[in-house]
């Protein structure tokens, strides 16, 4: 009996010690791709602070510009080089949009409508939005003016290579986080 047994416990050992590798390498891509989401979701945040803040302070405009989301792009890309070691800035795309609201004449009287949504994408990876912009319009509180505030998002997406995003590219591969914010 024993000598049918030789070599059983070298090929259990093998075999839990693969099992064991990979769930710690399945962890490892977990917790990497979780912080990258933090970093976007910050950044996020970031940029629909600061395409608020420009619109409405400085310029005296709702509006979101092309140049205007091209320089948050580009302090985007700054600020996850300065915090991520291995960031590539070819990898990172953006979505910028905002949807203002105006009146409208219908049946006589002036109702609120918004307007069509101003969008700009930057960068070399296309970010999806999801859910449209123009389906978060009922979130718009209405100002004590009786017109409803602006909308802004922000829609960050990076691709990662790494061995975990080429063995099962449709969970790890791409990353992505937004931000939406409501105006003054």
């Amino acid at each position: 009996m024993k000598q049918s047994q030789q070599g059983v416990f070298s090929v259990e050992f093998a075999l839990v010690v693969f099992i064991l590798t990979a769930v710690i390498a399945f962890t490892i891509a977990m917790v990497e791709k979780q912080s990258m989401i933090g970093q976007l979701d910050r950044a996020a945040y970031g940029a629909t602070s600061v395409i608020k803040e420009r619109t409405k302070l400085f310029d005296r405009q709702f509006t979101l510009s092309s140049s205007l989301s091209a320089d948050v792009h580009q302090i985007m890309v700054s600020s996850l080089n300065r915090t991520m070691k291995s960031f590539d800035a070819s990898a990172l795309g953006g979505l910028y949009q905002v949807m203002t609201f105006s009146y409208q004449m219908q049946n006589g009287q002036y109702q609120l409508t918004p307007n069509p949504v101003i969008s700009y994408r930057q960068g070399q990876v296309s970010c999806q939005e999801s859910p449209p912009l123009s389906d978060l319009s009922l979130l718009a509180p209405e100002t004590e003016l009786g017109s409803l505030t602006a909308l802004y998002r922000v829609t960050l997406c990076y691709e990662r290579s790494s061995v975990s995003s080429r063995l099962m590219p449709e969970i790890f591969s791409k990353v992505s986080a937004q931000a939406a914010m409501l105006g003054r």
